[in-house]
C-alpha cells in the first residue's frame, strides 16, 4: 500500500511513461480520428442543453461523460472518445452559455450542476464516471452532492476548483477573458483567429482547427464565437457558487507539470479540504491544456484509472 507521497510518486511515474516529449512547433499527427454523433437536447430551466452519446458499447458497459472548460465546447474531446466508445457509453456535453446550447440571463454553480444532472438522467447514464476539464471539475463536484447516487467518479484535469479557502485567481489571469463580441467576416478568419486562453504549450495543428471550425457560428455582419461573452468563469455574482464541504465521491486529480492555472501548492490546497480525492497526477511536458498538448498520455493515465475503478 503507497501513502499519498508514494502515490504521487507512482502517478507521475506512470505520466512520464506515457508522455512523449513535444517537438517545438510540430505539425498535425497524421489521421487523428474525430468523433461524431448526432446532437440531442435536454431542456432544463428552459434552456436546451446540446449533447451527444455514443452507445455502441454492450447496454451494461460503463457510462463516461466528458466535460470541458471555460468558453470550451464539448468537440475538445473528439480526439479523445475514438479510444472509449467502444467500450463504454459515453456522452459529452456543452453547459449552458458555451457550444451549442442555449444562454442565460444568469449561470450559476447549482445551475450547471442541473445541468449535468439532466444530461445524465436524459441519456440513462448513472452511475456515471465524469471526466472533467478546468471549468467542469466544480460544478461535477457541486452535482455530486445534489445526486450522490447519479455520479460514482470523477477524474478532474487542471481545473481550479471553486472551494472555501482556495485563492482567487489573480486578475491578470481574467484579463485575456475580454466580455466584447467579436465578429469576423467569414469562418476563414475566426479559424486564423482562434487562441487558447491561457496560451498553451505545442498542440497539433489538426486537433486545434477541429476545435476552432467548432467554435464559430454565423452572426449578423459575419461570424462570431458560440461562447456568451457575458459569462464570469468565476461566477462572483453567484452567491453559491462555492462547492460545499462534504464530497465524497472517489476523485482521482490530474495537471499539467507546467500548468499556469494549476500549481503543486495548489493542487495540495484543494485536495486537502476533498478527502476522498487521491494524490495528483502530473503529466509531463503540459500546460494547462492537457487534453490537447498531451492526448497519448491523458488517454493512457485516464485508461488506467477507469481500469482501476474508483477508490475510496
Amino acid at each position: 500500500m503507497l501513502d499519498r507521497d508514494g502515490e504521487k510518486t507512482a502517478a507521475v511515474a506512470l505520466a512520464t511513461a506515457t508522455a512523449p516529449a513535444p517537438a517545438r512547433g510540430r505539425a498535425a499527427a497524421p489521421g487523428w480520428e474525430f468523433a461524431d454523433a448526432p446532437a440531442r437536447s435536454v431542456s432544463i430551466d428552459g434552456v436546451e442543453i446540446s449533447y451527444r452519446l455514443w452507445d455502441s458499447a454492450p447496454a451494461d458497459a460503463p457510462t463516461l461523460l466528458f466535460l470541458h472548460g471555460f468558453r470550451a465546447h464539448s468537440r475538445w474531446w473528439d480526439h479523445i472518445l475514438p479510444f472509449f466508445r467502444d467500450d463504454y457509453r459515453v456522452a459529452t456535453m456543452d453547459f449552458s452559455g458555451l457550444g451549442d446550447s442555449g444562454w442565460r440571463d444568469r449561470y450559476t454553480m447549482r445551475g450547471f450542476a442541473r445541468e449535468i444532472l439532466a444530461v445524465i438522467e436524459d441519456a440513462g447514464l448513472a452511475p456515471v464516471t465524469i471526466v472533467a476539464h478546468s471549468f467542469g471539475g466544480s460544478p461535477a463536484a457541486y452535482a455530486s452532492l445534489l445526486q450522490p447516487e447519479a455520479i460514482s467518479h470523477a477524474i478532474i484535469i487542471d481545473t481550479r476548483l471553486i472551494l472555501g479557502g482556495v485563492p482567487e485567481p489573480a486578475q491578470i489571469e481574467l484579463q485575456a477573458f475580454n466580455p466584447g463580441k467579436r465578429v469576423y467576416k467569414d469562418m476563414d478568419e475566426a479559424r486564423s483567429r482562434y487562441r487558447l486562453i491561457p496560451s498553451s504549450g505545442d498542440v497539433d495543428a489538426e486537433i486545434i482547427d477541429h476545435i476552432a471550425r467548432h467554435s464559430a457560428r454565423p452572426a449578423e455582419g459575419g461570424w462570431t464565437w458560440k461562447f456568451d461573452p457575458s459569462f464570469d468563469p468565476q461566477l462572483t455574482d453567484d452567491p453559491d457558487r462555492l462547492v460545499p464541504p462534504g464530497v465524497t465521491m472517489p476523485i482521482d486529480y490530474i495537471y499539467g507539470d507546467r500548468s499556469g492555472v494549476v500549481t503543486p501548492a495548489l493542487a495540495d490546497l484543494m485536495l486537502s479540504q476533498l478527502p476522498s480525492c487521491h494524490a495528483p497526477i502530473v503529466i509531463p511536458h503540459s500546460d494547462h491544456h492537457v487534453l490537447l498538448e498531451q492526448p497519448v498520455a491523458l488517454v493512457a493515465v485516464l485508461r488506467a484509472l477507469l481500469l482501476r475503478g474508483p477508490r475510496l
